[in-house]
């Protein structure tokens, strides 16, 4: 099994397209709000790609498997540590 069978390919990237726009929107006048989007819109692509990472890649980057889907379960919302 694939580390990134357990998320929702279809709903990752409907949330990540989903933010990319509303960081584009052009009535977003505040930079602080436009900046937080794109922060939520990287977090979305990385902890995606933490999830498709191979366990010999998780390895690599000393995570566990089980960290590796704790981390990518996260809400995007979730940033800090």
């Amino acid at each position: 099994m694939k580390a990134h069978a357990f998320l929702a390919p279809s709903l990752v990237e409907q949330t990540a397209k989903s933010v990319q726009e509303l960081a584009n929107h052009s009535t977003l006048h505040s930079r602080g709000l436009k900046a937080m989007l794109v922060r939520w819109n990287e977090t979305i692509r990385s902890r995606q790609a933490l999830a498709q990472l191979s366990p010999e890649q998780l390895e690599d980057i000393g995570l566990s498997a089980e960290q590796a889907k704790a981390e990518a379960a996260r809400p995007f919302w979730d940033g800090g540590r």
